[in-house]
């Protein structure tokens, strides 16, 4: 590590305790760059904002021959609540950080490509198409790109291409475009996301229609610090498609990858 570690206050005084009066005793820190924290260390923030993991290691005194016998060192006082943070929680909570500790800013473009699961609610009909049953399972590719304006919001184009093969060839296509969000901001590995989308479906089924469509919703993306392929857990979307007063209405979940 080529620069020295900025330490929180409370490591220092720690330090400055320790060296007085000669408990043996020292505090060892690294920056933590959204690993996760060991059983014995605790987490701190430094006067520059960057997190780091520490613990305390115990100098091997050695005593002369003719010294008489003296009590072990006092052990380390506790970290304070505020300082410290479990091994689970740090991972979740720590911002993802570069090797020199500054958060890793949003690419300005992403892709995102997946599966997604599609109901669709069909009626009897919808302009002219007429259906054997009222619902439809679909099996549908997904692809999106995003140009993020900022950490919290970023322009987003949807495509999705849909096939079920039961009684003929039925396709469904969207081609969106609209809004993402990012509530906290892209700083940490779980990053959730809420979207809304307008613009045209295609539904064929031995005959073509196209209508006015839209989708809201939303999910949970997770990526590693500084790594640009990251994971699309989970997305939840609804809509509709409307043409001539017939109503489509869709359920989609999906999963993927971003990059």
């Amino acid at each position: 590590m080529n620069s020295i570690l900025k330490i929180a206050p409370f490591t220092l005084l720690f330090l400055f305790a320790s060296s007085v009066f000669g408990q043996g005793q020292t505090v060892v820190c690294r920056v933590l760059n959204g690993g996760f924290v060991g059983p014995d260390e605790y987490v701190v923030k430094g006067d520059n904002g960057e997190y780091q993991a520490c613990h305390v290691e115990k100098a091997t005194v050695v005593q002369p021959a003719n010294a008489k016998n003296v009590s072990e060192a006092t052990p380390a006082p506790s970290p304070s609540p505020a300082a410290r943070t479990s091994p689970i929680a740090a991972p979740l909570s720590a911002p993802i950080l570069s090797q020199s500790g500054e958060a890793v800013a949003a690419p300005r473009v992403q892709g995102e490509a997946g599966y997604q699961y599609e109901t669709a609610k069909l009626g009897t009909s919808f302009d002219g198409i007429s259906f054997s049953t009222s619902h439809v399972n679909v099996n549908a590719a997904n692809w999106e790109l995003i140009g993020n304006l900022n950490r919290y919001i970023g322009i987003v184009g949807d495509f999705s291409l849909g096939y079920n093969g039961i009684g003929g060839t039925n396709l469904l296509m969207s081609y969106e475009g609209g809004a993402q969000v990012n509530p906290l901001g892209r700083r940490y590995a779980f990053s959730p996301f809420a979207h809304a989308t307008y613009g045209a479906s295609t539904l064929y089924a031995g005959s073509t229609v196209t209508g006015l469509s839209w989708q809201a919703g939303g999910g949970l993306d997770y990526q590693r610090r500084e790594k640009r392929l990251g994971y699309r857990l989970v997305s939840f979307d609804y809509g509709q498609v409307r043409k001539d007063g017939y109503t489509l209405s869709i359920i989609k979940i999906g999963t993927g990858i971003t990059f």
